[in-house]
């Protein structure tokens, strides 16, 4: 498209960018004219170019100043958001109260400092400082590399630059074409910016994908200096964006037509609506909503207005658009027939406000998100809360409420917690409603019992059920220099045991559910998991505290040193029940004990699920629920799962199905949003659960079920549904014949898609179901499990 002869690369200074996307001439998005301001609203020329050099992406030439931005109020999600990313930070980067934190103010993002405080760090105007944050900051100025530059003068020796910004990945991909916008002066990558902090002196040392702001990156640097270690989620994300190509100008040549698209889509949709008589508002007034109305050609003549919780934009407008804000509480006064939710990256949350506000009100209006993908939501289809984090605390399954504690002579109220052990805190969906069915049984039958966690993200565990936690391993200090390491390793090795032992020798039992810890699919260091476990065991047969195994599965492990400190510790072990036959049977080889445990189930099969919510659904005939996993389970990306997956959706699409893509981790995230571009059709979307209770909302409508992930499958076996798996492994094979449906069983690795839709064809024409009397047997197994369980707790005090 040429190359503008007044723009020098804001990151290498080189002259060569070159404009990869040319929007015309766009009103200023953080203008906001006083809605009865006669004055017409100013535009300038907005193109988008890349740096062949840096491959940095960035604003063309700028003309005129840029205005200030109008006040804005912080959505929920950015406040969860902040929080939980304090947490992170805290807990990764090893801060301690007394170290000095300077923030960069940005004006965009909820502020992270208040929350660094009250961890007791503190809060300095000026350099040096242990902890440098950025939130949001670097892409709002114009010289980049001299921002960097002033960032690494601010960090004191051994300290930590933190910063969090907008992803070029997810604009490429999506075609977020409204974020390119005026003050929006760079759109960062990790490939880019490695090498400027590199030119500054500084080491890209950890980075991690976070779905804010419709998909952002918080990395951390230090200073070359100091010798930090580089964890491998740096390669990682340099991996997934070399894959999508952004180290080639070429890759973005089709970004424009990307935009067009979603935007014409939007116009489209407003003209048809205006024919039909249909009223129509918009919620939100955020910047970026003046570049997608301006490239959608729309007006009030098409968009009335639109609210905002924002009361200083309340009697503006939106730039170019000349659409009124005004409050909230319009929407509830007008009823409108259609709302178009113009902050589309927080959709969830405002429909979840907005749901709050009509409660009885009989409002029911459809809600179009145009972004990423257009897609219509309804009070009762979208999630009950934001989907950027599950850090609200989940509510417990009906049937296993916390009841009112019990008041009886000689209740042990000071016996020690119940300590809970796994792969618990991350963003796995089956570990956690495990995790969740454990605490409600606890709960139920011995309310006095506090309950501590041992797992990798205590934080999190604290923040989603209100309960103690702590890390399994003694943390590594980032800060200790090379040459240190290897001591410090064995030394923290042996600390270690102290340390768990401490941990458990008060406690009233140690309970292990069925959470990740014995299972291999996916890799097991020995120096990770099984020497935790073993550890654990260990210590408390010297204390003679209870270790109770529930409900767990096991795969085969290869690393023998692994292998045998699972057995080890699975020889010391009070009681162990398993999910299924195969996984007692793998125990019983490592152990060499033929008698060892029983089969009970899976913990989350426990879970039941409110009137109101999934089994109040209203049935979709054509709707089938397709269950995704990243890689297809595999650690690697070198064979065609997505492609295969790809195949298989459009082929339920030609049989006249509307397809919606389910995953179980934030990890699926990516793929769904691939299979999503790849068909290109609007009866194809996706819904990002954060609990079992929500990925159960997305199903129970549904006619059939299509899963790879097992607890996608232990949901639909639980609803009854046709289901068929495509799983990643043999897990779900037994599961699949416990519930009497092995014949539709596939593997992940190698299914053909004609093959599957011939199986779900023949099921549905049949009328195919698991088999109803499984799920009242395996809880009744479970049931009498726990209380095998109880009794050994109560036994023990």
């Amino acid at each position: 498209m040429g190359e503008p002869a007044t723009l020098r690369c804001r990151a290498c200074g080189s002259e060569r960018p070159r404009v990869v996307v040319d929007l015309g001439e766009v009103p200023a998005s953080d203008l906001f004219p006083r809605a009865d301001d006669p004055a017409p609203d100013p535009r300038w020329p907005l193109t988008l170019a890349m740096c062949p050099d840096c491959c940095l992406v960035q604003l063309g030439a700028v003309r005129g100043a840029m205005p200030e931005p109008q006040s804005a109020v912080d959505s929920d999600t950015a406040l969860a958001h902040a929080a939980a990313s304090v947490e992170r930070v805290v807990a990764d980067e090893r801060l301690a109260p007394g170290h000095s934190v300077l923030e960069l103010d940005s004006s965009h993002g909820a502020s992270w400092l208040p929350r660094f405080v009250e961890r007791g760090l503190r809060p300095v105007d000026e350099g040096p400082a242990d902890l440098v944050v950025d939130v949001h900051y670097l892409m709002h100025e114009e010289d980049l590399d001299a921002v960097v530059a002033a960032h690494a003068a601010r960090l004191a020796p051994g300290g930590v630059l933190v910063c969090e910004f907008f992803h070029v990945l997810p604009l490429v991909e999506g075609g977020l074409v409204d974020t390119i916008r005026h003050g929006h002066f760079v759109y960062l990558s990790g490939i880019a910016l490695q090498p400027l902090l590199e030119r500054h002196g500084l080491v890209l040392t950890r980075a991690e994908m976070v779905p804010v702001y419709g998909g952002s990156v918080r990395i951390s640097a230090r200073r070359a200096a100091d010798d930090p270690s580089v964890d491998p989620s740096v390669d990682e994300l340099l991996r997934r964006e070399r894959s999508a190509g952004l180290d080639r100008v070429d890759t973005l040549d089709g970004l424009g037509e990307l935009g067009r698209k979603a935007t014409n889509a939007l116009r489209e949709r407003l003209v048809e609506l205006r024919s039909r008589g249909s009223r129509v508002a918009a919620y939100g007034a955020p910047s970026k909503a003046a570049v997608l109305l301006a490239l959608a050609d729309v007006d009030d003549s098409l968009l009335p207005y639109t609210v905002d919780k924002s009361p200083a934009k309340h009697g503006h407008r939106v730039p170019g658009a000349h659409v009124p804000i005004m409050a909230p509480e319009q929407l509830l006064q007008d009823r409108p027939d259609e709302v178009v939710v113009l902050t589309w990256d927080i959709a969830e949350e405002v429909i979840a406000q907005l749901r709050e506000m009509a409660r009885g009100s009989g409002w029911q209006p459809t809600f179009y998100v145009p972004l990423p993908q257009p897609r219509e939501l309804t009070f009762a289809t979208a999630p009950a809360g934001g989907r950027d984090f599950a850090e609200r605390e989940p509510r417990p399954p009906r049937s296993l409420r916390r009841p009112e504690p019990r008041v009886e002579s000689g209740n042990r109220t000071s016996a020690g917690p119940i300590v809970v052990f796994g792969e618990l805190g991350g963003p796995n969906l089956g570990n956690e409603a495990s995790f969740e069915s454990l605490l409600a049984l606890i709960h139920r039958d011995i309310p006095d019992a506090a309950v501590h966690v041992l797992c990798y993200v205590p934080e999190r565990m604290t923040a989603r059920h209100d309960v103690t936690a702590d890390h399994i391993n003694w943390p590594r200090h980032e800060r200790t220099p090379r040459p240190l390491r290897p001591v410090e390793k064995v030394a923290l090795r042996v600390g270690d045991l102290a340390r768990t032992a401490r941990q458990v020798r008060s406690a009233r039992a140690v309970l292990i559910p069925g959470a990740g810890v014995f299972e291999g699919e996916l890799g097991t260091r020995m120096l990770g998991l099984p020497l935790s476990f073993w550890r654990l065991a260990v210590s408390c047969r010297m204390y003679g505290v209870p270790l109770l195994v529930i409900g767990a599965g096991a795969s085969p492990v290869q690393e023998p040193w692994s292998r045998r400190l699972f057995a080890g510790g699975l020889r010391r072990v009070t009681h162990a029940s398993f999910r299924d036959e195969r996984s007692r049977d793998i125990v019983r080889g490592w152990t060499g004990r033929p008698d060892q445990g029983a089969v009970s189930g899976d913990l989350a099969l426990l879970l039941e699920y409110e009137q109101g919510s999934a089994a109040a659904s209203v049935p979709d005939p054509e709707l089938v629920v397709v269950g995704v996993m990243r890689n297809g389970g595999r650690r690697t990306t070198g064979y065609d799962y997505e492609e295969r997956v790809t195949e298989l959706v459009r082929g339920l699409v030609a049989r006249g199905r509307r397809v919606r893509l389910v995953g179980g981790d934030s990890a699926d995230d990516e793929t769904m949003d691939l299979i999503v571009r790849r068909c290109g059709d609007e009866r194809v979307d996706s819904l990002r659960a954060t609990s079992l209770r929500e990925l159960a909302e997305a199903i129970s409508p549904a006619a059939a079920v299509i899963g790879t992930r097992y607890h996608n499958l232990v949901i639909a076996l639980q609803l009854g549904k046709p289901t068929v798996s495509l799983g990643y492994a043999r897990k779900c094979q037994d599961l699949m014949a416990i519930f009497g449906v092995p014949a539709l069983s596939f593997e992940a690795s190698s299914f053909a898609a004609t093959d599957v839709l011939a199986a779900l064809d023949d099921a549905l024409e049949h009328g195919t179901r698991p088999d109803p009397a499984v799920l009242p047997r395996l809880r009744d197994a479970m049931e009498a499990d726990w209380a095998t369980c109880r009794n050994l707790i109560e036994g023990a005090h």
